[in-house]
């Protein structure tokens, strides 16, 4: 199971000049955009929290690319955000956490009140990751890049160049080419987590297994959505 948590950053302090009214009808037009994302990976919402969701992939409906699609919808999500409150009038921000690892999903409540839903350690830090992260940025646990980003990059090789692959730093994706350093960009996500103490996990290409035909379509998702354009 892939969980995904996601909110808008400083979004209270943002809108404290709105009336009570505009803020519940801002915060319902981001947050429906951002669940129409989720939906369209075939993600399910577990939760409306505040300002934030939490989304499911891999229950109550089940893929072999469930990690890569909780991240996919993460970066869809912080796009829509700023869409959303661009075209109201507002420069909103997101920030994202994705974990992947055995949860206890079933229904919890009594009498008429149950709702399906999720718990245990991964769900906590997948939580906890959405916490650490700056405005603008998706933090993945490790659990998630092993599963499936990583045999995706296997494919950079044949599919993206250089330039590409260096672009895609800025996406935590670690290039195959090992003459395109880590520190490439400015904004590239492994400085960022080596200035906060955190250890790039993301190995080598070619330390990863032979990718099959569901990450092969993964990789060619990510490529539409983040290069192709």
């Amino acid at each position: 199971m892939s969980v995904l948590f996601v909110d808008m950053v400083a979004f209270s302090s943002m809108t404290r000049g709105l009336d009570p009214e505009e803020v519940r009808d801002l915060a319902d037009s981001v947050l429906t955009a951002v669940a129409g994302v989720v939906e369209d990976l075939d993600g399910y919402v577990d939760s409306f929290k505040g300002d934030g969701l939490i989304a499911l992939f891999g229950a109550p409906h089940s893929h072999p690319d469930d990690p890569q699609r909780a991240v996919l919808a993460a970066a869809k999500a912080l796009d829509t955000i700023q869409e959303v409150g661009r075209s109201r009038g507002h420069e909103l921000v997101g920030r994202a956490g994705v974990n992947t690892g055995i949860v206890i999903a079933g229904a919890v409540g009594s009498g008429k009140v149950r709702s399906y839903t999720v718990m245990g350690s991964a769900v906590n830090l997948a939580a906890r990751l959405e916490e650490v992260a700056g405005p603008g940025e998706v933090w993945v646990g490790p659990e998630t890049t092993a599963l499936e980003k990583n045999a995706a990059l296997d494919f950079q090789r044949y599919l993206l160049s250089d330039e590409q692959q260096q672009a895609g730093l800025a996406y935590g994706l670690r290039p195959a080419n090992p003459r395109v350093p880590l520190d490439a960009i400015g904004d590239s996500l492994f400085v960022k987590w080596q200035n906060r103490g955190v250890e790039a996990v993301i190995p080598r290409a070619d330390a990863m297994r032979n990718p099959d035909r569901e990450v092969l379509l993964a990789l060619l998702r990510w490529f539409e959505l983040n290069v192709a354009e």
